[in-house]
């Protein structure tokens, strides 16, 4: 009889202290990047852009305005990498920009980013682009418990 309440009290503890899992995030490879939930290789999708440019502004939410730099030839064009792309001076707007890179207005910007769509602004509308956000994955290294002392 004596066992009832001492098992009654174990289990109260035990439900009262859930264990709870330690996680620890984990950053994919900067070539792979999410965007609206989709994971991408840039390097390989066909969807991504390599782009090359100057900083024309930088908005709060990690968006930045981008003009074609010139090239030797002194005509304004966007170079994309190996997919024979330009356009001929027209300015975008990339989302997602990594901050760790800087940005500032004049800058030399670039990277992988892909075309989403298109943003109305003061100034005009403008192709939206998006650099992506990193692939964070979820490591799961443990669980943690409550101890009674």
């Amino acid at each position: 009889m004596k066992i009832v309440p001492l098992l009654i009290a174990i289990v109260f503890v035990a439900i009262s202290s859930p264990a709870q899992l330690v996680t620890n995030w984990i950053t994919a490879a900067p070539n792979f990047r999410e965007v609206d939930g989709k994971l991408y290789n840039v390097e390989k999708s066909a969807l991504f852009h390599q782009f090359h440019g100057i900083c024309e502004g930088v908005s709060t939410n990690n968006s930045i305005a981008v003009t074609p730099r010139q090239d030797e030839s002194e005509d304004i064009r966007w170079y994309v990498s190996g997919k024979g792309f330009h356009w001929q001076g027209q300015t975008i707007v990339v989302q997602n920009y990594p901050t760790n890179s800087q940005p500032a207005k004049g800058v030399d910007v670039g990277g992988y980013a892909m075309k989403v769509g298109t943003i109305s602004l003061k100034s005009g509308v403008y192709e939206l682009w998006d650099y992506g956000t990193p692939h964070r994955v979820a490591q799961i290294t443990g669980v943690a418990t409550n101890s009674v002392k």
